[in-house]
């Protein structure tokens, strides 16, 4: 899918049908690399007017990259806990409930 120029570089090749657009999203999409990582690599092959909107369109639509795209999440801040005597204060961890073992026990 490149076009050789007379040096027998490859060059980019413009693309204009719908056709066209969903075979070369297709293909580059295979490894599933995000927004930016594949318009990079479309841009070194190929050219069409809203690549960039195409793209994001493409990635915002696969069930895959839904699946396992990183949230991105803050973490609270954490912040010291003042001391003022032994046993002031007292933290648990809760589970449960459990089921019975064959035992009886929980």
């Amino acid at each position: 899918m490149y076009l050789l120029g007379k040096d027998g570089q490859p060059h980019r090749r413009l693309i204009f049908t719908k056709e066209e657009k969903e075979a070369v999203l297709t293909e580059m999409h295979a490894g599933h690399f995000g927004v930016k990582r594949m318009i990079a690599k479309i841009n070194l092959r190929f050219f069409w007017r809203g690549i960039v909107k195409d793209v994001d369109s493409w990635v915002s639509t696969c069930l895959a990259c839904q699946k396992f795209e990183r949230v991105k999440t803050v973490a609270a801040e954490l912040k010291p806990i003042k001391v003022v005597s032994p046993w002031h204060m007292i933290g648990v961890d809760l589970i449960g409930p459990f089921t019975k073992s064959r035992n009886g026990n929980h």
